[in-house]
């Protein structure tokens, strides 16, 4: 969970993970007193790391424009919805 803390939760206290839905991995992580869910989607075939980033952001902006059931996920440092770690790309939900 390097990459979780370097780009979004510096300080993680809990890490565990849930075995649920398919085609992706989650986890809820929680430090410096909140709690995250982070999912790790795996790119290929399903996804590219921009259509997965667009999916994201525009999550972002159905939230942003007062969307009350979208809940969005949380920009990394960079400012992007999604990190792309190799193997998939990570994203971090409230």
């Amino acid at each position: 969970m390097h990459a979780v803390a370097t780009h979004w939760l510096p300080e993680i206290t809990d890490i565990s993970y849930l075995p649920w839905g398919f085609g992706a991995h989650y986890w809820r992580v929680t430090g410096g007193g909140v709690t995250v869910f982070v999912t790790l989607d795996q790119l290929e075939p399903r996804h590219t790391a921009t259509t997965l980033e667009a999916a994201y952001a525009g999550a972002a902006a159905l939230a942003a424009a007062g969307l009350n059931i979208v809940c969005a996920p949380l920009p990394a440092r960079s400012g992007q919805f999604s990190v792309d770690i190799g193997p998939g790309a990570l994203s971090v939900t409230p």
